[in-house]
């Protein structure tokens, strides 16, 4: 026999065994491996043998010329989900993820999670979807138990914020009538100090109301200039120039994002005292994106830069810069004043790779 030939099927029985082995790691792995065409029936073209244990349906059941349609194994509600989900994947590099439930053959429902990558023909289009389903039927129910607590955990605390600002109201009016009638200064001394302990009171509700949202609701892309143009005018800055030169950056954070940038402009507004500017920019340090806000104010000394984010360490509720370190945390965002004391505040926002992007 020819060296060389006997060369060749060494090489080719080796690569027939890692095959083997691989296809065989495929087949035991719990789930399902799938290749699906990308026709209107998403015809199956291959199944893993863990088809049987997720679906009730055999692989050849699913592939077979008498085989169950794909689509009709999702539940008819979800479909449309799906199929914007395959529409994302091809603007997404040929990624496809989603979260469905699954009409099994005893007619019961299963969640899975499918992920995929799609694969493509030599001019570029899309000719089949190579992924893999994973029953997550126990984490969508943990998920739903929980949604379902905490909405009655939100029902209960507005409930009770609702009653206890009913009662300040009362005692707001029978206080503001004891300071109009009293003529004895420690009466008046004394209901100044219950006015300050109610308006304290308020501000912690407020802010166990703000605290309460927080991670509450998944967190998405946001627009960061639209984001503080809308706090600003809330805040209604007078006499002071403001100057936004944040545009076409998105970030992903929690839906509270335009708190940190109320918050951050309140901040400068309430403590600055001499100020006359607020200006916001962006700019890229390596591989991360630094949101920059400058005041001209009196700044923040240096033994007090890390402090001002510790709960109940402000001046007035001790909770703004608090909230706003909180708010960041969720996706991974990070927060520092970096200001020179008696040349203003200045908060640097650090957004790491993956958390940003720069659009035209």
């Amino acid at each position: 026999m020819n060296p060389e030939t006997a060369e060749n099927r060494k090489k080719d029985n080796s690569a027939d065994k890692e095959l083997t082995r691989c296809q065989a790691v495929l087949e035991n792995l719990p789930g399902m491996a799938y290749r699906r065409s990308n026709d209107h029936g998403w015809t199956l073209e291959y199944v893993s043998r863990g088809s049987l244990e997720l679906t009730g349906y055999l692989p050849e059941n699913l592939t077979g010329t008498c085989r169950v349609a794909f689509k009709d194994l999702i539940l008819r509600e979800q479909l449309g989900c799906v199929e914007d989900a395959w529409e994302k994947c091809r603007g997404n590099s040929g990624i496809f993820r989603a979260e469905y439930p699954l009409v099994t053959a005893s007619g019961t429902f299963k969640w899975v999670h499918d992920e995929g990558h799609a694969v493509f023909s030599e001019n570029g289009e899309i000719i089949a979807l190579e992924g893999y389903l994973t029953d997550i039927s126990g984490i969508e129910q943990i998920q739903k138990s929980l949604q379902l607590a905490n909405k009655k955990i939100d029902i209960l605390s507005s409930a009770t914020r609702h009653d206890i600002n009913n009662k300040l109201t009362i005692l707001v009016g029978y206080l503001q009538l004891i300071g109009m009638d009293a003529t004895d200064p420690q009466v008046i001394e004394y209901a100044a100090i219950l006015a300050k302990a109610v308006e304290d009171i308020s501000v912690i509700l407020k802010f166990s109301r703000d605290y309460e949202k927080l991670g509450f609701k998944s967190p998405e892309w946001q627009d960061v200039r639209s984001a503080i143009n809308d706090e600003a005018s809330l805040k209604k800055l007078e006499c002071v120039k403001f100057d936004n030169r944040i545009a076409g950056i998105w970030i992903y954070a929690d839906l509270l994002l335009g708190r940190v940038f109320f918050n951050i402009i309140e901040n400068a507004v309430r403590h600055g005292k001499s100020l006359t500017l607020f200006r916001a920019w962006s700019e890229r340090r390596g591989k991360d994106l630094y949101l920059i806000f400058e005041d001209d104010g009196i700044g923040i000394p240096p033994e007090r830069k890390e402090k001002i984010f510790e709960f109940g360490a402000g001046n007035k509720s001790g909770y703004g810069l608090f909230l706003i370190r909180e708010i960041l945390a969720v996706t991974g965002i990070r927060i520092e004043e970096r200001g020179e004391p008696g040349e203003g505040a200045r908060f640097e926002i650090q957004v790491p790779e993956g958390r940003f992007r720069e659009m035209e």
